[in-house]
């Protein structure tokens, strides 16, 4: 019995599960390359990840590229940390880095004043 608690201890688990977010009316979840949407696949959802969190590290969440509504978010957030993933990461946009942007057109240039 002690060698098979060992051996379970040493067993290595899976890399992190990674889900793209994606959605503002209809909210889609794709992990591993099977999409959810939800509401409606809410269910099947939460058991496909509660099944992924017994084998994983943990969980990544990415925002993706398109509009994300913060209900999208909130609910594919509730399910996995339901599901028990041990470590849970999300990745976002970095902001905008202010030396990047566009410089200001001509006219919303401020103009020094002359001295009179």
């Amino acid at each position: 019995m002690l060698g098979l608690l060992a051996a379970c201890a040493t067993t290595p688990r899976d890399p992190l599960v990674y889900l793209v977010l994606a959605g503002s009316g209809p909210c889609t979840v794709d992990v591993n390359e099977q999409r959810f949407t939800l509401p409606g696949d809410a269910a099947p959802l939460a058991q496909r990840m509660k099944r992924l969190a017994r084998g994983a590290e943990g969980a990544l969440v990415d925002e993706g590229e398109a509009p994300l509504s913060y209900v999208c978010y909130r609910a594919t957030m509730a399910i996995v940390r339901k599901a028990g993933f041990a470590r849970l990461g999300l990745v976002t946009a970095a902001p905008p880095d202010p030396a990047e942007a566009d410089p200001p057109a001509p006219a919303e240039r401020e103009t020094p004043e002359r001295p009179g």
